[in-house]
């Protein structure tokens, strides 16, 4: 919400990853710091850490004993006043998207067009 970025630090390995990226827990957005959060000035303390999940977390499974967190991801930061932050999901992600496999641009074309891409 005050322009700071959440840099995180995932772990070395991880037992999932999407797009070969791996796949971000509550664990690792806790552990997180921020950068660039502009508040500066009597009485007014910038973000560095997020310190409430508020909404984000998928409670349904667990990936190495860790919460998976979701693109509706909204947390509190420790900032006076304390910034509120959300996850990116327009394309402006620093990971690097991997190629498209055939199977996963079929899967995609099924998705876009509503047709099974394998016989019932």
């Amino acid at each position: 919400m005050h322009g700071g970025r959440v840099m995180l630090i995932p772990p070395p390995m991880r037992s999932l990853s999407i797009m070969q990226s791996p796949v971000v827990t509550d664990v690792d957005l806790m552990q997180a710091i921020i950068i660039g959060c502009p508040q500066i000035g009597p009485g007014v303390k910038p973000c560095i850490k997020i310190t409430t999940i508020l909404m984000g977390r998928a409670m349904q499974i667990q990936i190495d004993r860790e919460t998976p967190i979701l693109d509706s991801l909204q947390a509190m930061t420790d900032g006076n006043p304390p910034g509120l932050v959300s996850a990116i999901n327009d394309g402006g992600s620093n990971a690097t998207p991997a190629p498209m496999s055939v199977q996963t641009l079929a899967m995609a074309n099924a998705a876009k067009s509503g047709v099974a891409f394998c016989p019932p």
